[in-house]
């Protein structure tokens, strides 16, 4: 299963690493690591919980990136998404190069959208696919209950990073063809994925620190963050 080779590739890269700082902003959480790797993940602000594991741990930073792992068998989104950027931060160091440009699809390709994918949405409307979109924060999503039918028939489903942190990707491993992840949260290990409809990985990786630390605290989004990140394509 993926969650089983996410957490223990990154446990096999923790080592003696040292987790030196934790942002968590508005939209997302960065994991900064003392060897100068930074990981990312959505923040789940409107679900954040006094009983989060993280919130004692988070006041004896800096401490070893294995202890945030352990992070992953919370049931608080807040503290699965601290685990993830550590995952995201530990797994760049073997990440592979990829492309920048938006992979082929065929014309009028139909398209499920799970989670916000951003501006790679509007894109692909632009190149005359169709797209439907579920996300229950998009007041244009169409029913949820809808969904299964329309996983299994879509030529492509776009699933949103954020589903690794919230569980969501399951439901499209299971029923989807074709698989396209997209946002920062996405691991940029391609055989993380292997046995799955995954065939494109869209994410990004961190070129300025300092940049993207003073931009989260200010509650930045995904547009205002691009400055301090490089997308990166990674074919399955």
């Amino acid at each position: 299963m993926f969650e089983e080779k996410l957490w223990l590739a990154a446990q096999a890269a923790a080592g003696d690493t040292i987790a030196v700082e934790v942002v968590r902003g508005i939209h997302y959480t960065a994991v900064f690591l003392g060897s100068r790797d930074v990981g990312m993940a959505d923040t789940f602000p409107a679900r954040s919980d006094d009983a989060e594991w993280s919130s004692p741990l988070l006041l004896h930073l800096p401490l070893e990136a294995g202890e945030l792992l352990r992070l992953a068998r919370s049931p608080h989104l807040g503290d699965r998404a601290v685990a993830l950027a550590t995952a995201n931060a530990l797994l760049q160091r073997e990440s592979a190069s990829g492309a920048t440009e938006t992979p082929p699809l065929k014309e009028k390709s139909d398209i499920v959208a799970v989670g916000n994918v951003g501006g790679l949405a509007r894109e692909l409307r632009l190149q005359g696919h169709r797209l439907r979109i579920f996300d229950e924060r998009d007041k244009n999503s169409l029913p949820l209950d809808m969904a299964a039918r329309s996983l299994a028939e879509a030529d492509l489903v776009l699933l949103a990073s954020s589903s690794l942190v919230n569980g969501a990707w399951k439901i499209v491993f299971e029923r989807a063809r074709n698989v396209w992840i997209a946002g920062p949260s996405c691991p940029l290990r391609a055989d993380l994925f292997e046995g799955t409809p995954v065939s494109w990985l869209m994410g990004r990786r961190v070129i300025d620190q300092d940049r993207l630390s003073r931009l989260l605290m200010r509650g930045c989004g995904l547009a205002q963050l691009e400055v301090s990140m490089e997308r990166l394509h990674i074919p399955l």
